[in-house]
């Protein structure tokens, strides 16, 4: 546990890109490094972080911090080729491409909430993605793998980290790619990426304050996620600091 040792929180310009001052400190990576931040947005972002922490420092909850300390602490990313292999690979076991074959109440809304959004990114990228049910695997078309894969070198290496997070927290790269573009919302992409939870429980209940707790992690995860991806890909856009509460205490 960590108390709170500053009282104000503050960003300035250095070196092409922003700093965060916890009083007259700069804040630092988990390395040592001092935290640099290419986009202002983010930096604001990661400063209000800060700026709301109590009594105590709980870093659990600083999902922005958290990835631009990745981002700095690579020093560029030497491993994207890697990262966009593995965001691919969810693409076989997509949660929205894995779908159920019974019972047929679960097919039914599967098929409502999700073909749509295979439909329009195969429609987008001129691609197959393949859906499948029961226990097989799908197997990806290589024009897919590519057609994808060249999408995702576009991304700058800060907004890569944030598409990376963002695949990781629905378990799904398609859901994912809708919610980066903004064409979805937090809210209804996770509330997509749990549709089969949602139904399970409908019929036998849970437990409430764990799947609460669950899903607010994961919205805020991907709250975070999307910010990082748009803002480091727009640098010149501005967002104030209402909106940030509004995304990083969804």
């Amino acid at each position: 546990e960590i108390k709170r040792f500053y009282k104000n929180v503050t960003i300035t310009k250095s070196n092409g890109g922003f700093e965060v001052n916890l009083d007259r400190h700069k804040l630092r990576t988990p390395l040592g490094n001092v935290l640099l931040i290419p986009s202002e947005p983010i930096a604001l972002g990661v400063a209000e972080e800060w700026r709301s922490q109590d009594k105590t420092i709980n870093k659990f909850n600083m999902h922005l911090t958290s990835l631009a300390n990745m981002c700095a602490d690579r020093n560029g990313l030497k491993d994207r080729d890697c990262i966009i292999r593995k965001m691919l690979e969810y693409l076989s076991t997509d949660t929205v491409c894995f779908r159920a074959d019974s019972p047929k109440e679960l097919v039914d809304l599967q098929n409502e909430k999700w073909n749509g959004l295979v439909d329009s990114l195969e429609r987008r990228f001129q691609v197959e993605i393949p859906v499948t049910s029961g226990l097989s695997v799908p197997k990806i078309p290589e024009n897919t793998t590519h057609t994808f894969t060249q999408y995702l070198k576009s991304f700058s290496d800060w907004s890569l980290v944030g598409y990376e997070q963002a695949v990781d927290c629905l378990k799904s790269f398609v859901i994912a790619t809708h919610a980066v573009n903004r064409e979805l919302s937090i809210v209804q992409a996770v509330s997509l990426s749990h549709l089969e939870i949602q139904f399970q429980t409908s019929l036998w209940g849970t437990v409430e304050w764990k799947h609460t707790m669950d899903e607010t992690e994961t919205k805020a995860r991907l709250a975070a996620a999307v910010l990082f991806v748009h803002f480091n890909s727009s640098s010149s856009e501005k967002i104030d600091k209402n909106s940030f509460k509004k995304f990083i205490n969804v």
